[in-house]
C-alpha cells in the first residue's frame, strides 16, 4: 500500500511540474492573405492577422517524405495564397513560430470571379429586363433603398447590373 502511494505521489509531482512548462499558445492554420515585413494575414475561420519579428523562426511544414529534411526557411518562404501554420503565445500578438508548407501544391488564390461574357443579343435583354426592374423600384420604393442604399432589390443595384451587361456586350 506503501509504495502504490508513494508512486502516486511521484506521478502527481511530475505532472505537477510539467503542466506549467508546457507554454500555452494559440495556432492559426490557413492560406496567406497578405504578408509585410512586420505582420502576416492568415484565412483561418476568417482573416487573422498578427506581427511577425525577430524573434519570429520559420520553419517547412513537413507533410510528405523525405521526414529528414532540413527545415529552416526564412520570411522569403512566404507567398500570398500559401498554406502556413501560425503558432503565437498567449497574450502576445507577434508570432514566435511559423510554419511554412512548401510540399502543397499551390492552387491560385481566387480574388476575383468573373463571369463569361453575355452574347449581344441576350445582353441587351437582360440589361432592358434590369432597367424596367429599376425604373419600377423607383417608382414604388421599399425599405432597402434608404436602409442598405446599393443591396440586391434596390434600384442602384440594378442600374449597376444593367451596365454591367451592356459593357460586356460591347
Amino acid at each position: 500500500m506503501m509504495k502504490r502511494l508513494t508512486t502516486l505521489a511521484v506521478f502527481a509531482a511530475a505532472v505537477g511540474m510539467l503542466v506549467p512548462a508546457i507554454a500555452r499558445a494559440n495556432t492559426i492554420a490557413g492560406r496567406v492573405t497578405s504578408f509585410s515585413p512586420t505582420s502576416i494575414s492568415v484565412l483561418d475561420k476568417e482573416i487573422v492577422t498578427v506581427g511577425i519579428g525577430v524573434q519570429t523562426t520559420f520553419t517547412r511544414l513537413i507533410t510528405q517524405k523525405p521526414w529528414q529534411e532540413d527545415t529552416a526557411l526564412t520570411a522569403r518562404a512566404l507567398r500570398v495564397g500559401g498554406y502556413v501554420v501560425v503558432h503565437v503565445p498567449e497574450g502576445n500578438r507577434v508570432a514566435n513560430w511559423v510554419q511554412v508548407a512548401t510540399d502543397f501544391r499551390n492552387e491560385p488564390f481566387v480574388s476575383e470571379v468573373r463571369t463569361p461574357a453575355i452574347a449581344t443579343i441576350e445582353g441587351s435583354a437582360e440589361a432592358a429586363r434590369h432597367r424596367a426592374e429599376s425604373r419600377a423600384l423607383r417608382a414604388a420604393p421599399n425599405a432597402s433603398e434608404s436602409k442598405r442604399p446599393g443591396s440586391p432589390g434596390t434600384a442602384v443595384h440594378c442600374d449597376r447590373i444593367a451596365d454591367r451587361i451592356e459593357k460586356a456586350g460591347k
